[in-house]
């Protein structure tokens, strides 16, 4: 069973698809809830094809104002893909694209580093287990944000500084809503989990994101982004 089918029509799935310098992709997936808010109060209300589209710009325009700074310049944010359930376990998925007017590219100039090489920013919703936080890999930095020498793997204090402006304001770009008086749609972004024990969950459990960091100054990796990896022949 595709996974998604256990999504309540609340949720959205947005993929976000990066084109790195070589042209391999990248894909990072992420969630937004969505709620209508009356005198003040949340409710849990149904995606339609019209507002799962403005969420997957909203997320483009948030990589733009957040996210695009702190990577090169040869890395672009080329679409984002949307998906949402009509009705627990029966479906049917709702998808499309939102592919904006032109890529937004990366704005640090230097060579990058390999594609596997990258830093994975965390979403923390104040709960702990392993099914209450998740992260997102970003990748296209350059040599130029590494200390290099005999401190390969360690990222610059500057480099450090700007990625921990960008977490911090990550939410504030990527959270929307038209509350006005207490009412009005509100969107947030939220982690949701699947599995439980190894096994699907009858119904998808998400929890609102309350805190977004790069939790230290090293760099990760991510293999399955190596040099060539992405690409099938």
């Amino acid at each position: 069973m595709d996974k998604r089918l256990k999504m309540p029509s609340e949720i959205v799935q947005l993929r976000l698809n990066l084109e790195t310098s070589n042209g391999d992709p990248a894909v990072n997936v992420l969630y937004m809830h969505y709620q209508v808010l009356a005198a003040g109060i949340g409710h849990d209300a149904p995606f339609t094809n019209g507002n799962a589209d403005l969420q997957a710009s909203k997320l483009l325009a948030a990589f733009g104002a957040s996210l695009s700074p702190i990577i090169g310049n040869g890395t672009a944010a080329v679409s984002c893909d949307w998906c949402w359930n009509e009705a627990v376990g029966v479906g049917p998925l709702h998808e499309g694209t939102y592919t904006p007017v032109a890529p937004i590219g990366g704005a640090v100039a230097g060579p990058f580093m390999p594609n596997g090489i990258a830093k994975a920013m965390e979403f923390r919703t104040g709960l702990g287990g392993r099914g209450n936080h998740g992260r997102m890999f970003l990748t296209g930095f350059t040599t130029s944000q590494s200390l290099g020498g005999t401190a390969p793997d360690t990222i610059t204090a500057a480099a450090k500084t700007a990625m921990d402006a960008a977490a911090a304001g990550w939410l504030a770009s990527l959270n929307n809503n038209s509350v006005v008086a207490g009412a009005g749609d509100d969107y947030k972004q939220c982690v949701v989990s699947f599995v439980l024990t190894g096994a699907l969950r009858a119904v998808a459990v998400h929890h609102d994101v309350t805190q977004t960091l790069f939790r230290d100054n090293l760099w990760d990796y991510q293999r399955r982004r190596a040099l060539g990896h992405g690409r099938h022949h």
